[in-house]
């Protein structure tokens, strides 16, 4: 999953070399839609998701410490469903 079509083709040609399974998805994981879709699209792909770990990341401005909890929690824990 990424933004640069290109680079996702070779990563899967890469995985394909090898014998593994590859899928990609060109998202903007910045995006809450972008992230629904990733998530729909991965679950029918592969029948079901048993783990989903999103790495892509974001950053605020301003001190950690002196980050709203909710500011950290919409950024980091959003849901899905």
């Amino acid at each position: 999953m990424g933004r640069d079509a290109e680079r996702l083709r070779q990563v899967v040609a890469a995985l394909q070399a090898i014998e593994s399974q590859g899928f990609a998805l060109r998202a903007d994981l910045s995006l809450l839609d972008e992230a629904k879709r990733v998530a729909i699209e991965t679950a029918t792909h592969f029948g079901r998701i048993d783990i989903l770990v999103n790495s892509a990341g974001s950053a605020m401005g301003g001190s950690f410490l002196e980050m709203a909890d909710c500011s950290l929690l919409e950024t980091s824990f959003c849901p899905i469903s």
